[in-house]
């Protein structure tokens, strides 16, 4: 069991809170004003490049910046997959955020966050 949880699965199936209430309440209150969703928590995920790769729209020249790791190095860091047309053929490929070539690929990648909505109070 992570130590991060607020809650514990007992063996009969019922939940119980860890730690104070007080302490779960407090925990609870920064999520929920973190903004983030149980939709939006899904999606930050690490997706392999040999399942997935980062969606383009349809068009020659276009990219996204996303978040990418590599099997052998705990680090990771916002890498560019784009599609570009080099001498006249239309390549996809990862640059690195400085707008390098990639000379090593990533293993694995994640869209970046979104900016925080507006809540209209401002």
């Amino acid at each position: 069991m992570s130590r991060n949880r607020l809650t514990e699965l007992l063996p009969n199936g019922a939940w119980r809170i860890h730690g104070s209430i007080g302490e779960a309440v407090l925990r609870l209150a920064a999520y929920e004003d973190s903004g983030f969703t149980p939709e939006k928590l899904q999606d930050m995920q690490w997706i392999p490049v040999e399942e997935r790769l980062p969606e383009l729209p349809k068009s020659d020249y276009c990219s996204v910046m996303v978040l990418t790791a590599y099997k052998r190095n705990p680090r990771s860091r916002p890498m560019i997959y784009e599609r570009s047309l080099v001498r006249g053929r239309r390549v996809e490929r990862w640059k690195y955020y400085w707008d390098r070539i990639a000379d090593e690929l990533p293993d694995y990648w994640m869209p970046l966050l979104c900016p925080p909505e507006e809540d209209g109070n401002e």
